[in-house]
């Protein structure tokens, strides 16, 4: 382990009673279930965010019912104790890890625990884009298969991808959640192609998945042989009951080079759209974001932040951020500070 890992491993380890017992609350296990499954988990190994836990059932079936039903848990009271994102594994006690069983899994705590429905900020811009998020999320039928989501970078696509992510592991803990950039997705594609196992590892991977999340589809518009294999996997995926969900920054009509059968598979399900924040959700993400830094401000300076810098939230979390820095905590900034703040730091 490195010096990074050898503190967070520290830090987890030190609190390992209390996280098992926290996971207990969160999914409220029974005392029984308790001693059977979580009470025999021992921390084994952190290594680059990877938290290996060892289990004492030499049983595959075991670790992938530890997978469905932990996995989320434990890596959410991670995060919730000490601000780390992790990817969990579970493994044999003293085994080493069966690398077909982490590549096939590790992705589902890349979900963001806090990127959810709840902290989505609802607006003009964005209410269909939720309301349909929300619904494919709550509903057990697959209704719209794929479901394609779009919209320029900063307006919360990644956002409702791990929403939808999340309230489905929170509420059917049973159910496999795949999240995974489309350059990783082109990656293991490729590989399943090069390498003489690659193929077993992928569908292990991808066909094992109940949801399947697949952020910045952008990234494969240039790839003719890549689209061609991703429409093929397209109708795997529909066959094998497996709910697609998408994200790019433009419409899948603009994905000029992909072939018309792509088209016809993106459009057999439902195409929503995120647009540039207007001027009243831009508001809300403001007062959101000061809120969370102990700033106070005026509705006059809400408006002269939205209306200059309301385009996207990375615009808005980084102008707050050096109002964050100039600020005095408990101190209301007015509109001519906040004028001065932005005039100086323009220059800079």
């Amino acid at each position: 382990m490195n010096k990074v890992d050898e503190l967070v491993f520290s830090s987890i380890h030190e609190h390992w009673d209390e996280i098992k017992r926290k996971v207990q609350q969160h999914l409220s296990v029974s005392e029984i279930s308790y001693n059977l499954w979580i009470d025999p988990l021992e921390l084994e190994e952190i290594k680059n965010y990877y938290v290996y836990i060892g289990c004492e059932k030499e049983d595959e079936r075991a670790l992938e019912y530890l997978h469905k039903r932990f996995n989320l848990a434990f890596g959410t009271v991670i995060y919730e104790m000490f601000g780390k994102i992790v990817t969990v594994v579970f493994k044999i006690k003293g085994e080493t890890i069966n690398q077909e069983f982490e590549n096939a899994y590790q992705d589902t705590l890349k979900i963001n625990p806090l990127n959810t429905f709840d902290s989505f900020i609802v607006g003009k811009c964005n209410f269909i884009s939720y309301m349909v998020s929300k619904t494919i999320a709550e509903d057990s039928a697959i209704l719209w298969n794929p479901y394609f989501l779009y919209g320029e970078s900063g307006l919360g696509k990644t956002h409702l991808l791990h929403a939808i992510g999340n309230f489905i592991l929170n509420n059917d803990p049973t159910k496999t959640v795949l999240y995974v950039t489309c350059k990783q997705y082109i990656k293991d594609a490729v590989d399943s192609i090069k390498n003489v196992n690659g193929s077993n590892a992928f569908k292990s991977k991808y066909m094992n998945a109940d949801v399947l999340l697949i952020d910045d589809l952008e990234h494969i518009i240039d790839k003719e042989a890549s689209l061609e294999t991703f429409t093929d996997m397209l109708d795997a995926f529909r066959e094998a009951n497996i709910q697609v969900i998408v994200s790019a920054d433009r419409n899948y009509r603009e994905f000029y080079k992909a072939p018309k059968r792509f088209m016809n598979r993106i459009a057999y399900g439902i195409t929503t759209d995120l647009t540039t924040f207007d001027h009243e959700t831009s508001c809300k993400i403001i007062s959101k974001i000061a809120k969370s830094k102990g700033i106070t401000l005026s509705e006059e300076v809400k408006g002269y932040l939205s209306k200059n810098f309301g385009n996207n939230y990375p615009e808005l979390q980084s102008v707050m951020n050096k109002i964050e820095f100039y600020s005095i905590q408990n101190k209301r900034l007015h509109f001519e500070e906040i004028d001065e703040i932005i005039k100086y730091l323009g220059n800079q």
